[in-house]
């Protein structure tokens, strides 16, 4: 199992670019995703067959 805290953490240090998760993932990412405060700076883009490519943007 993935471990989303820790990419997450990533994305919004900047120490990443993005995460893909794919539809069987979706329900994990999605309960670690909703408590965080950035959640709003975390934007989804869906892509085919249930994949989703999450990038955080921030107010700089």
């Amino acid at each position: 199992m993935r471990n989303f805290s820790k990419e997450l953490t990533e994305l919004i240090e900047g120490n990443r670019k993005e995460i893909q998760v794919s539809k069987e993932e979706f329900l994990n990412f999605r309960d670690i995703w909703s408590k965080l405060p950035e959640k709003d700076k975390i934007v989804g883009e869906a892509q085919h067959n249930g994949h989703i490519i999450y990038r955080f943007f921030s107010d700089n």
